[in-house]
């Protein structure tokens, strides 16, 4: 069996950056570009724009325009890290957190209590009832010998919301065991005492255990910064004054000689600590949970030295980070200053090793793109993703020296910022406005692109059929010509390996989107039916079968069944305006949506081989077209010797010339570039660069007319 290193070239593998609106184009790149050298740093028009000093970042947020949330957020730090709570005076330190030790905080929200049990099994039998739909939490208290299981829903924003759900969770077939103990837990809480002092709270936690009267640690804080270390009763937290009042006096029956004061969190920044043991097994430790009030408090993290880590993403990050609530949903925010970030930005949209102009014309795009979008997400300025700007905190010197250098310096056209797009690779010309939005932009001109860098080292890849029919791509250092053809004249080729040979859905050794058709036994002839380029990010190649397209196009436009897809109008740069589905036009109201509804392809810049559709020509001139409607055909010779067809077969045109068809509707799509194609090509750059042009020229040549301004 071929092995993947078998089928990878060798050399440095270029990174694929999607930015923003991602693009792609088409055709040879001219040897020569008519751009003028952009205007020189031009202070005049520095009072219109306002470069920030710290930029914030929504690794985690749910606004109106993003929905990415996580119930708790873990992080840790080197050299330890710093827990505080924003307010007006500062943000004075309630936590110190230890070198390598995870601090883990969520929303403290309104919930649904749905059981409480000394048995963990029932604890998580419970919890996986419910499954994910309720966000299930399992608490654990007591002690080892006593221990309590706590199962709770949610968070949730609003009483009502919990109410809500507590009304769909008695439904459940498996409620009938918790129904009578369904209750919805709030922000009113009961104390069991409050110290000066973490030791002596915990000395008197572990004492109220004993007792029998499961308790949570509670921080509390001042503007000033005064602590205080409260316990609150762990199954006492109610949502209305006469529950709290009902569970007051329960407990206190319950505990002789305890004495429990009603405390109203609503207001009161607090840190209340929990062990979730929710993804553990019996036994085993859980994690420890500081939940904080979303009402009345920020958390922010900052490193005792070095990067802060966050474990859900698995990255380190500069600056700090601030946890709150946005539209009942935990904020995961990164604040940090705007050109370190863009050493990040700059990073991971282009990377380093790359020849510093190109480095540079990224900077300038990236901080004009970033300065423009504002704060966008309300509590934050960009996302972390590439619907923004790809953001995963790593530096490299060559970047930030690329950064330094152009520091400060935006662009600007009719005395606005521009919106500087730009795209992993134009595939040989950058798209027009119109191509991609469906209206013209002034600065973002079609233009021709050098974007072959992807495809330098590439070998061609042979498209093949066996004899037993199975067709698909074989790159070409793996076959041999034979010096012989078939009967219907395609040249033959032998694999010439010593293992067995991967026949590919598409001319790329990547699993993920060409799988593996068959395998080549070593010296197994083929024939050889034509030729493509390895797919990369310049030029790509993609097969999908009816079945796999109709349901992404019947979320635009309505379909029984696919049989026909067909470019009708394309634009000034090649790019897909329009497609006829059934022979009927289907036109988005943005061109570049063509990208979703086909399946996720790398652009808008194709052309359509349908393998269903074909004709066949019989005697006396009669004719029968097919369009993948899985009719099967029988082949007869001059000997009247017939043999049925299989679901794919080659079928030959008046010029000799062979073709692959297939009894269903399948659909093989060749373009060029890789994401929207608006504006500056990160390929293109690059290529640029290597021609010897500086940043200023390659900011100009993909934004017509654009000024730098350095403030």
């Amino acid at each position: 069996m071929m092995n993947s290193q078998r089928e990878t070239n060798s050399g440095r593998k270029p990174l694929m950056r999607r930015m923003a609106v991602g693009c792609l184009a088409a055709g040879l790149i001219a040897t020569s570009f008519g751009a003028g050298p952009i205007a020189p740093p031009a202070a005049v028009a520095a009072s219109a724009v306002t470069v920030p000093d710290l930029f914030r970042v929504a690794l985690y947020i749910d606004s109106g325009k993003f929905h990415t949330t996580i119930p708790t957020a873990g992080f840790t730090a080197d050299k330890g890290l710093k827990v505080g709570v924003r307010g007006a005076a500062g943000t004075p330190t309630w936590l110190t957190v230890p070198a390598g030790t995870v601090f883990r905080a969520g929303l403290d929200q309104y919930r649904v209590a749905v059981l409480t049990t000394s048995t963990f099994s029932q604890a998580k039998s419970a919890a996986t009832a419910l499954g994910s739909k309720y966000s299930p939490s399992i608490y654990r208290n007591g002690t080892a010998a006593a221990p309590v299981y706590q199962v709770l829903t949610g968070g949730y924003a609003t009483s009502a919301a919990a109410a809500a759900a507590m009304a769909e969770i008695a439904k459940l077939p498996a409620a009938a065991s918790w129904s009578a103990g369904l209750a919805v837990t709030g922000p009113l809480r009961l104390s069991a005492g409050t110290f000066g002092t973490e030791k002596e709270a915990r000395d008197n936690a572990a004492l109220l255990k004993s007792a029998g009267l499961p308790v949570d640690l509670a921080i509390t804080g001042t503007g000033d910064g005064k602590l205080s270390y409260s316990l609150w009763a762990s199954a006492a937290s109610a949502a209305d004054a006469a529950r709290q009042t009902a569970m007051k006096g329960q407990l206190e029956a319950a505990v002789p000689g305890i004495s429990l004061t009603p405390v109203d969190t609503s207001t009161l920044p607090y840190l209340m600590e929990k062990e979730d043991v929710t993804t553990t097994a019996a036994g085993s430790g859980g994690a420890i949970v500081d939940l904080f009030n979303p009402n009345a408090q920020k958390l922010l993290l900052s490193s005792a030295g070095g990067k802060i880590t966050m474990k859900e993403k698995g990255l380190s990050y500069n600056g700090t980070f601030e946890l709150s609530q946005w539209n009942g949903k935990l904020a995961v925010i990164n604040e940090l200053p705007f050109e370190q970030y863009l050493n990040s930005v700059v990073h991971a949209e282009l990377g380093p090793g790359y020849p510093i102009e190109a480095l540079k014309a990224q900077a300038v795009a990236a901080r004009t793109y970033s300065v423009k979008a504002g704060m966008r997400y309300e509590i934050a300025n960009l996302t972390d993703t590439t619907l923004d700007q790809a953001y995963y905190g790593k530096e490299a010197d060559d970047v930030t020296k690329a950064v330094q250098a152009t520091a400060g310096e935006v662009l600007m056209s009719g005395g606005t910022l521009i919106d500087a797009l730009f795209s992993s690779n134009a595939g040989g010309q950058t798209a027009d406005g119109t191509e991609v939005w469906g209206n013209a932009v002034g600065y973002l001109k079609s233009v021709a692109s050098p974007d072959t860098y992807p495809n330098q080292g590439k070998l061609p890849w042979f498209r093949i059929v066996t004899s037993s029919g199975t067709s698909g791509y074989v790159r070409s250092d793996l076959l041999q010509a034979a010096g012989a053809k078939s009967l219907a004249g395609l040249p033959l080729y032998n694999a010439v390996t010593t293992d067995s040979v991967n026949i590919r859905t598409i001319p790329s050794a990547t699993d993920s989107i060409s799988p593996v058709l068959g395998k080549l036994s070593p010296g197994e002839q083929v024939a050889v039916i034509g030729q493509a380029a390895e797919s990369t990010a310049y030029s790509w190649t993609r097969l999908f079968t009816a079945a796999q397209l109709a349901p992404k196009i019947n979320a635009y436009s309505p379909l029984a069944s696919l049989s026909t897809l067909q470019v009708s109008r394309t634009g000034v740069s090649g790019r897909v305006l329009a497609l006829q589905v059934n022979g009927a036009e289907v036109a988005l109201k943005t061109p570049d949506s063509y990208r979703t509804m086909l399946n996720g392809l790398p652009s808008t810049k194709f052309e359509i081989e349908e393998t269903g559709r074909y004709t066949v020509i019989g005697a006396n001139g009669a004719r029968r077209d097919y369009a993948g409607t899985g009719a099967a055909l029988t082949a007869v010779n001059a000997q009247g010797t017939k043999q049925a067809a299989g679901s794919q077969f080659l079928v030959l045109n008046g010029q000799g010339k062979a073709r692959l068809a297939t009894a269903d509707a399948q659909f093989l799509f060749t373009g060029y570039g890789y994401g929207h194609g608006l504006g500056m090509s990160q390929y293109g750059a690059i290529g640029f660069a290597q021609q010897g042009k500086d940043y200023k020229y390659i900011l100009a040549y993909y934004y017509s007319g654009a000024t730098i301004v350095k403030p």
